[in-house]
């Protein structure tokens, strides 16, 4: 209709008839798509605001699952040192280090990190030294809302600059974890519990401290075996130091742009 009125117009020379007319017609089409690009960055808001809720549930999840890695890494070390120690070694090694070479990463002042000198608890039982510095809780996130943000190639939803920076960052940290796990630990770990039950020694067996620490005293492999764990026990202390803090620094910028559980 309002196409008619303008060719009818025309051919009046009507030109104000002609201008308003146009007007109309240019009007409604920028309404319109302002409108469409209004609904699509209220629902890219939407969407993003859903992709945060579910990264900020996950990354709690991991500080509940580090927290349980930390606590076995501090039995290894306390059970692996006390061992070492009665066997009479007093070369063991003060520091884990990922690298000589100062870094300009994540990693940035975190190249080593001092073992500490952890105390068996009053409660530790002594036939499960062994068990004790050989166990090990396995880190294992679960980082699907994240995958599914960068899988859907849609990372430009997250507006704020500190907030990707910080996501990035902390799933950074948490595949290195992983990597450092599969590729570094969990093979040593089945060598070493290889020579374990070479000897007899299941991961679960009981054995009288004393008979245990004659064992080690005399076998350079246990010995090697149990420094092992205990130097890949401060390996994990300090990947559990560095995703910890950037989590909550990550839930701290979430809070901050009101993404609430």
């Amino acid at each position: 209709m309002i196409l008619r009125r303008i060719v009818d117009a025309f051919r009046r020379q009507d030109r104000f008839t002609v201008f308003v007319e146009t007007l109309i017609v240019v009007l409604g089409v920028f309404l319109g798509l302002q409108v469409n690009n209004w609904n699509a960055a209220r629902a890219d808001k939407q969407a993003a605001a859903a992709y945060l809720v579910d990264i900020a549930a996950d990354v709690r999840a991991d500080m509940t699952e580090i927290a349980r890695v930390t606590d076995s890494a501090r039995t290894r070390i306390a059970a692996s040192t006390y061992l070492l120690r009665r066997t009479g070694h007093t070369d063991l090694a003060p520091a884990v280090t990922i690298s000589q070479l100062r870094m300009d990463d994540v990693f940035a002042g975190f190249e080593s990190i001092e073992i500490p000198d952890v105390a068996l608890p009053e409660d530790a039982r002594s036939d499960g030294l062994w068990r004790d510095a050989m166990g090990m809780y396995a880190f294992d996130t679960n980082k699907s809302a994240y995958d599914a943000l960068i899988g859907s190639g849609r990372i430009e939803l997250i507006r704020q600059p500190d907030v990707k920076l910080a996501l990035q960052r902390y799933y950074y940290l948490v595949n290195a974890l992983e990597e450092t796990q599969r590729r570094t630990i969990m093979p040593m770990r089945v060598q070493s519990f290889g020579i374990g039950l070479e000897r007899g020694l299941s991961p679960e067996t009981r054995a009288a401290e004393t008979t245990l620490v004659e064992r080690v005293a005399a076998d350079p492999a246990l010995s090697a075996a149990i420094a092992t764990s205990r130097e890949h026990a401060g390996l994990h202390l300090l990947f559990c130091r560095l995703i910890d803090d950037q989590a909550r620094r990550v839930l701290t910028l979430l809070d901050d742009v009101g993404v609430r559980p």
